[in-house]
């Protein structure tokens, strides 16, 4: 385990071909001069999963707010995400869902990507990552979040 002032920076290269960098040293200096590209951070929602252990889409349940009064956990999360300045939102659902998370997203800043009934989140987020690289081209620095 590395301690406070190690640094240690691994390729990860996933089963579809795409390698990840993962670093646990210092954060990345920021972009300060205006002629320099901006820094983009996209977030993934993984939402391709079946439900089988709660019994109905946990995205579906209801999470009032006073903006919306009936809403639903993912209007909040994707709110959130929509607030905080990412440079995309993407969420990751299923081709045949069938819960209700698809029509639930429709009408929400975020772009779904479908996935063909991913084994696992893994799976979930590596469709987000394609979809990301083949029509965003993240420049080195850009970075990407998991909700």
């Amino acid at each position: 385990m590395p301690l406070p002032g190690d640094y240690e920076s691994r390729q990860i290269a996933t089963p579809n071909e795409i390698t990840l960098t993962l670093s646990m040293d210092k954060a990345p200096e920021p972009i300060h001069s205006s002629t320099d590209q901006k820094r983009k951070c996209y977030a993934i929602i993984p939402a391709a999963g079946r439900s089988h252990r709660m019994g109905t889409s946990k995205l579906l349940l209801p999470w009032p707010s006073p903006k919306r009064p009936n809403g639903l956990v993912i209007e909040q999360v994707i709110e959130a995400w929509t607030r905080s300045n990412v440079a995309k939102t993407i969420i990751v659902i299923r081709k045949k869902d069938k819960s209700g998370v698809i029509e639930a997203c429709k009408n929400l800043p975020a772009h779904i990507v479908f996935a063909d009934e991913p084994p696992d989140m893994k799976a979930s987020i590596q469709a987000g990552l394609k979809y990301i690289i083949k029509h965003k081209n993240p420049s080195p620095n850009d970075s990407f979040l998991i909700a």
